[in-house]
């Protein structure tokens, strides 16, 4: 698994994304009108969800993370070059200043918390 793909697994289960089991082997995941996975293991299902999302080139699927970084109780400061997410009550920063392309950065951040906040 390349880590594009491992990081959107992260991000996806974060966002409480999983699959549901309908019977011993079925399991399904779906969010009409724009995916709906059917396969024999969880597995397979979070595959397919994880070549779907779009959390790397997307603003629309990955404001709702920072929306949920800071509903955590974390301060996310995003501006034209800049990222910074304060969290644990203020003592930690992750500070992304690369002027590179915006969304990179960004994504970055949110891959960075979201190790930390899981390892913690």
């Amino acid at each position: 698994m390349n880590t594009l793909i491992e990081n959107n697994k992260l991000i996806a289960e974060f966002m409480g994304i999983k699959p549901k089991m309908e019977s011993p082997d079925v399991y399904t995941y779906s969010d009409n009108p724009f995916i709906s996975v059917r396969e024999s293991n969880p597995e397979k299902v979070m595959e397919s969800i994880v070549k779907y999302v779009k959390y790397d080139t997307d603003w629309n699927w990955l404001m709702p993370v920072i929306r949920k970084i800071e509903e955590l109780g974390n301060d996310v400061l995003i501006t034209t070059n800049y990222i910074q997410i304060a969290f644990d009550e203020g003592e930690q920063f992750i500070v992304i200043d690369d002027f590179g392309i915006k969304i990179d950065s960004v994504y970055n951040a949110v891959i960075e918390f979201i190790n930390w906040y899981n390892n913690k």
